[in-house]
């Protein structure tokens, strides 16, 4: 299976691995969010023109923020249609490593109650992340 997030259109990461975590949203206070479907990859791999962007200062969120998911074999994986897409949460640059990769992404695809304003979206990101990290078994049988 080979996954791709897009942004704007544009091919940005692919990646092998993908797991899925819907998470009802009464255990974390999120005010304003129903509901969570969180898309874990352990690794993914930024093309070229991602790369060179970013060595050149881009944030990570600049490319996973607001971005798609789209799976060239599994459809069960949850996809992001223009009115839902992904938030970025988490992700662990490589590139300064050598390696045109970032690992530990997490995405996030909020059905909210109405708008949210973006620093209030913002300050959920750690709880998100933490509430992940407290569910998530990172051992052979994961998600």
């Amino acid at each position: 299976m080979r996954t791709v997030i897009e942004k704007d259109g544009t091919e940005v990461a692919t990646a092998t691995k993908i797991y899925t975590l819907s998470v009802g949203v009464d255990r974390l206070d999120l005010p304003g969010v129903k509901m969570l479907t969180l898309v874990y990859f352990p690794t993914v791999h930024l093309t070229p023109p991602a790369t060179f962007e970013h060595l050149a200062g881009t944030g990570l969120s600049r490319f996973f923020d607001r971005c798609r998911i789209r799976s060239t074999v599994d459809e069960s994986v949850p996809t992001g249609s223009p009115t839902e897409e992904f938030r970025y949460v988490h992700g662990r640059s490589e590139v300064m490593k050598g390696r045109h990769s970032v690992s530990a992404v997490l995405l996030a695809r909020p059905e909210m109650e109405g708008e949210i304003p973006e620093p209030q979206w913002l300050s959920y990101l750690p709880e998100i992340w933490k509430h992940f990290l407290a569910v998530y078994d990172s051992g052979p049988d994961s998600p």
